[in-house]
C-alpha cells in the first residue's frame, strides 16, 4: 500500500482492523527516518482475512496510532451476502425512514422526492425528456465483478407513463451496468431486472429517473439482491461496509 505519511519511525507497528499484523513500513524514495516527500510503502506479510473494505493504522514505537486509512482487498474469496444490499431497506415509512441519511435525490425546477403514506412519492413540476435525472433518487450499493444481481421494486403513477431504473458506477464516470425503461399505470406493479456485473465498485448505485413525463410516481419495496430472484426488502444484509450520504 503506497500512501502519504509523516513522522514515521523505523520499526513502526502495523494494525489492520484494530489488530497488530506482520509487515514493513518503508519510504518509497529514501530511508524512512528522512522521507522528505512523505511517500511511504506499507507491505503486509499476509492478506487481510476480511474481503472488501479494511482499515490500516501505523503506530510509531511508544507513539500514538495514526488515523485510519481505508483500503479494499479482494485477496480472499468473497462470501455470499444474504438480504437487501440497500442498507436502509426498501420499505419506506413517515416516522422510521431517514431518507436523507441514506438516499441521494436530485430535485430541479420544483421537482420533489419525498416519503408519503409509507412509500416514496415523486412530484414532477419540471419535465425534461433530455435530462430525466432532474428528478432522481439513488442509493449506494457495493457491486462486484462477476456477481449476478437482481434489482426489484414496486411502482405506480397518477397516470400512464414511463420511468427508467438502472445500476451504475458512482462519480466520476456514472457508467451504467444496465438501464431499463418500464411503463407504469395507476395500479401497483412489481418489477425486476437480473444482470451480472462486469466490474467492481463498492460505491455503485441503484437509481431511478423520473423527470421525462409529468404524472407523479410512487415507488416502494426497493431491493438489490445477489442471485437471480427478489428477496425481502426489509431483510438487511450485514456485510459491514456501506457508503452513506
Amino acid at each position: 500500500l503506497t500512501l502519504k505519511g509523516r513522522h514515521i519511525e523505523p520499526d513502526s507497528l502495523i494494525f489492520v482492523n484494530g489488530h497488530q499484523v506482520d509487515g514493513t513500513v518503508t519510504c518509497a524514495n529514501d530511508e524512512i527516518s528522512r522521507c522528505e516527500d512523505e511517500t511511504i510503502v506499507v507491505s503486509l506479510s499476509e492478506a487481510p482475512e476480511r474481503f472488501g473494505l479494511n482499515f490500516l493504522q501505523i503506530q510509531t514505537p511508544e507513539g500514538m496510532l495514526s488515523n485510519d486509512v481505508m483500503f479494499y482487498s479482494e485477496q480472499v474469496e468473497k462470501p455470499p451476502y444474504e438480504g437487501n444490499l440497500i442498507v436502509s431497506g426498501g420499505e419506506f415509512t413517515n416516522f422510521e425512514f431517514p431518507m436523507q441519511r441514506f438516499w441521494n435525490t436530485v430535485e430541479i425546477g420544483g421537482n420533489n422526492v419525498s416519503v408519503r403514506n409509507r412509500f416514496i412519492n415523486i412530484d414532477i413540476q419540471n419535465v425534461s425528456e433530455g435530462a430525466p435525472w432532474q428528478a432522481q433518487m439513488s442509493h449506494h450499493v457495493p457491486i462486484f465483478q462477476g456477481q449476478e444481481y437482481t434489482m426489484c421494486f414496486t411502482a405506480k403513477a397518477d397516470a400512464d407513463r414511463e420511468i427508467s431504473f438502472y445500476v451504475d458506477t458512482s462519480n466520476p464516470f456514472w457508467s451504467q451496468l444496465f438501464r431499463e425503461t418500464i411503463s407504469l399505470s395507476r395500479a401497483w406493479q412489481s418489477f425486476s431486472h437480473t444482470f451480472t456485473s462486469d466490474r467492481t465498485d463498492v460505491t455503485g448505485r441503484v437509481a431511478f429517473d423520473f423527470a421525462s413525463e409529468r404524472p407523479s410516481v410512487q415507488v416502494d419495496n426497493v431491493g438489490l439482491y445477489e442471485g437471480g430472484s427478489c428477496g425481502d426488502p426489509g431483510q438487511i444484509n450485514t456485510i459491514g461496509f456501506h457508503t452513506q450520504r
